[in-house]
Order: C-alpha cells, then structure tokens, then sequence
C-alpha cells in the first residue's frame, strides 16, 4: 500500500511507497548513530583522507633530539646512548627453528638512545596523540616509523582552527597503539618508556592518558607512585597546546626489548607490592577459552597433559593487575598460546621457562624477544590453524597435538612430575 506524503512531517522527512527519505543533515545523524558509523568514527585516524580535506604534507621529524640541537628554546638530556643486544636462537622440538623468528626481529636488536627533551608549546593532535613541535613538523617517534606517521589522519587533514591552551608541564602517555586498551602495548609500550625518566620529571608534571582507562592502567601507573589526580585525559578531538612537553621516545619498538627497562619495570613492582621472590615454584598454564581468538580448540586434552607436569590452569581475566604481578612472581615456568597474558612473563623471576603454542601462519615473535631480554628460557611448539566466524583471518584458532606437547615439556623438564 503506497503511503500518503503528508505536508505537516518535520522539516526533511517523510514517507512515500514506504520508503523514509532524509535530508542531508538527517543522513549525517543516521550515519553516525549506525554501526558502521561508529567504527569509523573510533577509527578515523586511521582511513584515507580525501582530496577535497588533504592539505600539503607537513616535515616530519625522526629525531627529537636532533631536532633540539636547532632550537635554543628546548632543552635535551642525553640520558643513555644507543646499545645492541643479541637474542637467542628459539627452543623447540620441531625439525627445526622457523626462520621467520629471526626474519622479523633479527638476532641482534639496536635499542635507541635514550633522552629527555623539554619543549615549549608542542601540541597533541589525534587519538594516537601525535606530537606536532612548535616549528609544525610531526615527530615520527610517536609512531615508530615515518612509515606509520604519515598513515595517520591528523597528519593529512588541516589542524583544527581552534586551539586549546594547556598551562602547566606534560608527558603524553600516547605512542601508535599504546592508547587503546590493549594489554601488550600499555605495558610495553606506554609504562616502560618511563624507564630512567619518572627521576627526571617536575614533581609538578602531569601524564597525558587515553580516557576511560580501565583497572589495569591505572594499577600499573600506581605501581609507579602516579596518582590518579596527575592524570590528564586526552580523547584526540581537539588540539591542545601544551606549555611545556617533556618528551622521551618509546624504550623500544614494539616487538623488541630493553633488558634493563624490563629488570627495572619487574623489580619496581615487585617491590611496590611487597614482593620479595626467590627461584620460582609454580607452574602456570594461562587459558584463553575467554577470548574470541587464538583459542586452543582441544585445550581439554592440552590441560591433561601439562597438568601432567604440574601446571595449574589460570584465567588472567579473574585476576587484578597486582594479583596476575603477584602470581607471576612465583612462576617456575609459563604456557600459553600466544596473547597479551603473556606479557605478564616479565614479572617472571630470571630464568622461567616460558611455552608458547604458536599458530603456524602468523607467527609472533612477541614473546621470544621478551623471554631473551627478561633472562627467560624460551620454547615454542607449532599447532594447526583452525579458521573461525568469529576470529580475525590474522588470529585464527589452533589446534595443538597433546603428544607434541608431551614431548615439549620433557624436553623442557626431563621427566615427569
């Protein structure tokens, strides 16, 4: 039945043959109110800007520091020079070691320099919170490589005309994934860039944070004696001048690792909580049946076997950040399939053993590179992929044969106990 086309509708709607028409201002309301409206809006930064928006591509800035030394206003301390480490080879059963560990992160790792700048009115931009110096260059740091900068979207699109002063002295929290509440990336990538920096800092200063930090974030930043009253939210939309910026780059990338940022992340927690750990005692299998990916589909007949050795099963979703550092502190040896649990390997005490059951097409080497510089004794075991709806293609599930376990932890342990 056609429906009638009523005069008296509100301005730029009605109804005819049963279809809803919209003005354009009511198709900007719909879009962002639609699911895929929101996705896009919490990931703007990250999609193509259009021609009609693009603006000419600012300089960029790879160093701070070399950058300082042009500019009589900011102040730089050279804290630690440039240092390489060398990796162990990984452990496993397998014929052989897959080359792709070493491919991607290589045996040898440069950590960069470490330094501290003070900067008068920088800006923040971006849900990333990109860094834009006084002079209008980006500074890539933030993001890790040129590369990753340039794909942002504050760095494209015209900055916005207003600009919100921000008195007072700052250090921005923020780094390309550090600012979602991904696990992984907050401890390594935002907390440990504070490593040989909190001394250095005004008793005044206040830390830059993404909004709505969740328990973890915020027990991690108490650890460090940062109250929730020095925090400062960000959310991305505006443009913020700040008065003064301290800036230090990320320890290292993500993927790689300082031994020293870690040994001083572990013992600054452990003494926070009043930890005093010897050799380590405990076992610990991490379950991921919780999440959405990289689940082990027979972890039944895996718990079977590793209970075998005497690991007990936990779920790090249960356990505050304090009880999973606590736990941790007591670990012998460590299992899991590959996710941001294991970060927790650091609070390891040196020399855990750490077995990771890795998906054969996406191969991370996350945990290697952390066990190396933590002082661990890192072993991994291949499963099968095990495509699921609702996996991302990148994180399928897998599949792990129990004997190749079994073999795994006597190769690991001896015998069983």
């Amino acid at each position: 039945m056609i429906a009638d086309i009523r005069s008296d509708r509100p301005s730029g709607v009605f109804r005819a043959n049963g279809l809803r028409r919209l003005a354009p201002g009511n198709v900007s309301k719909m879009l962002k109110r639609s699911r895929a409206g929101r996705y896009l809006s919490r990931h703007r930064d990250h999609f193509p800007i259009s021609r009609r928006r693009a603006r000419v591509q600012p300089p960029v800035v790879e160093s701070v520091k070399a950058w300082a030394e042009g500019q009589p206003a900011v102040e730089c301390e050279l804290i630690r020079p440039a240092e390489t480490v060398s990796r162990k080879a990984p452990r496993t059963i397998e014929s052989s070691v897959d080359g792709r560990f070493l491919e991607i992160a290589g045996a040898e790792y440069t950590i960069p320099q470490k330094y501290l700048a003070r900067i008068p009115r920088a800006r923040l931009i971006g849900k990333t919170g990109l860094v834009v110096l006084p002079d209008g260059a980006f500074a890539s740091e933030v993001t890790f490589t040129r590369d990753h900068l340039v794909q942002q979207a504050p760095y494209s699109t015209p900055l916005p005309r207003k600009v919100c002063q921000k008195p007072g002295s700052y250090f921005s929290l923020f780094s390309l994934w550090a600012h979602r509440y991904n696990y992984y990336h907050w401890i390594h990538d935002a907390m440990l860039r504070l490593h040989l920096i909190l001394p250095r800092l005004p008793q005044d200063i206040r830390f830059i944070v993404p909004p709505k930090l969740r328990s973890f974030q915020l027990e991690s930043l108490g650890l460090l004696g940062i109250s929730p009253d020095q925090l400062v939210s960000f959310s991305g939309r505006e443009l913020w001048e700040l008065e003064t910026l301290y800036f230090a780059p990320p320890t290292t990338r993500s993927g790689s690792n300082s031994p020293a940022a870690l040994k001083w992340f572990r013992e600054t927690a452990w003494s926070a909580l009043g930890l005093t750990p010897g050799t380590g005692t405990r076992r610990i299998y991490i379950s991921r049946r919780r999440t959405q990916y990289r689940r082990i589909v027979n972890e039944p007949e895996v718990e079977r076997f590793v209970r075998d050795f005497s690991f007990e099963t936990h779920l790090f979703e249960d356990l505050s950040f304090h009880e999973q550092v606590t736990l941790m502190s007591q670990a012998e040896a460590v299992a899991s399939s590959s996710g941001a649990a294991l970060t927790n390997i650091l609070f390891a005490p040196p020399g855990a053993k750490v077995l990771v059951m890795v998906e054969p097409v996406q191969i991370s080497v996350f945990f290697w590179t952390m066990s190396e510089a933590a002082g661990h004794e890192y072993w991994y075991t291949l499963g099968e992929t095990v495509p699921h709806p609702s996996s991302p293609p990148h994180d399928p599930d897998l599949l792990v044969p129990p004997e190749k376990i079994g073999r795994t932890l006597e190769a690991m342990f001896g015998r069983r106990t």
